[in-house]
């Protein structure tokens, strides 16, 4: 086995290296890279814009993103696979650029990687670690997940939950709206699901409680990695967008409530509960996340360790040269 992986992996570079030979590594046409303006008081939005698969796949419009977010998007990794400086997590800057047309994610990540090389002068290699994380597999009885309706345009049944002054606020997006905006991408604030969710995907998250729309099983990977505090890898092969809701003992669940889906509370009376009043979100059950996720879904959260790709920065600028 080891020798046939190692055969691929020299068929790979090798293939590589034609590739480079023959063909110029792409690059943006017009790209602009400037710092963020410091922060206002009232919090850092993070927008990510623009790309291959997105409704504007011929540019690309960042806003206060941080260096981090720019390198684990160019290489397709999870924070926890980058080792870099502390402060690429802080140094923040908006992004605009010109993507030919045609372009490819594999071609659009060589582009951002150019573009680091260039502009911050990044130099890097790759490096195998293992890291203790949770699998994502299929259950025995098979996955329960529920394929969502592509026709459904509603959000989700406005809900009251725990407010701070220990009274009931109301969370959730109303029902037979508009389709709520697609998340960002993940790994940061601002960011949502994932890869793997559905155009309008959205979630509502609070202790114990987890509703979903339109997500693929790499977005509810990535959430059951903010859930568990450890990296999640879909080894399902679950290709599906679905619908779900997870309820679970919350003692495993960091942060607090949460809702995503770009939508405001709706106003007094609409929808959701009988004469206009607002259901109770569900309560908590017994059950630990793990079970939960079993019992619930149909899928398995197994603890292992397992051999990932790292990148190591081995250089890189704080500030990027002029545009």
């Amino acid at each position: 086995m080891k020798t046939r992986a190692l055969a691929a992996a020299l068929s790979a570079c090798l293939a590589f290296g034609a590739y480079a030979q023959t063909e110029a590594v792409p690059e943006f046409e017009v790209v602009s890279v400037k710092p963020a303006p410091p922060p206002t008081g009232n919090g850092i939005r993070v927008m990510m814009n623009g790309g291959p698969g997105s409704e504007d796949p011929g540019r690309l419009d960042w806003t206060n993103v941080s260096l981090q977010n720019i390198v684990t998007t160019a290489f397709n990794i999870k924070d926890y696979q980058l080792q870099g400086q502390e402060w690429m997590k802080s140094e923040r800057f908006d992004v605009t650029a010109k993507i030919p047309p045609n372009t490819s994610k594999e071609q659009y990540r060589l582009m951002l990687q150019k573009l680091l090389a260039d502009r911050f002068k990044m130099a890097f290699h790759h490096d195998t670690r293992e890291h203790a994380v949770y699998a994502l597999t299929v259950g025995k009885g098979g996955p329960k997940l529920q394929e969502s309706d592509p026709n459904d345009t509603s959000g989700f049944a406005p809900m009251m939950m725990p407010g701070s002054d220990g009274g009931r606020v109301r969370a959730g997006t109303p029902l037979n709206g508009p389709p709520p905006p697609p998340p960002p991408p993940p790994g940061g604030a601002g960011r949502g699901t994932g890869g793997g969710s559905g155009r309008g995907g959205m979630m509502m998250m609070r202790p114990g409680h987890l509703q979903a729309k339109r997500i693929g099983v790499e977005g509810l990977a990535n959430l059951l990695s903010n859930i568990t505090g450890k990296p999640v890898i879909d080894q399902t092969e679950l290709k599906g967008i679905y619908d779900f809701t997870l309820d679970y003992a919350p003692d495993t669940a960091e942060g607090g409530p949460m809702m995503m889906g770009g939508m405001p509370p709706p106003p007094p009376g609409a929808g959701g509960g009988e004469g206009g009043r607002m259901p109770m979100a569900s309560e908590p059950t017994g059950m630990t996340i793990y079970a939960a996720v079993q019992q619930t879904l149909g899928l398995k959260l197994e603890a292992k360790k397992l051999p990932l790709d790292n990148v190591v920065i081995d250089r890189i600028e704080r500030v990027p040269t002029e545009n």
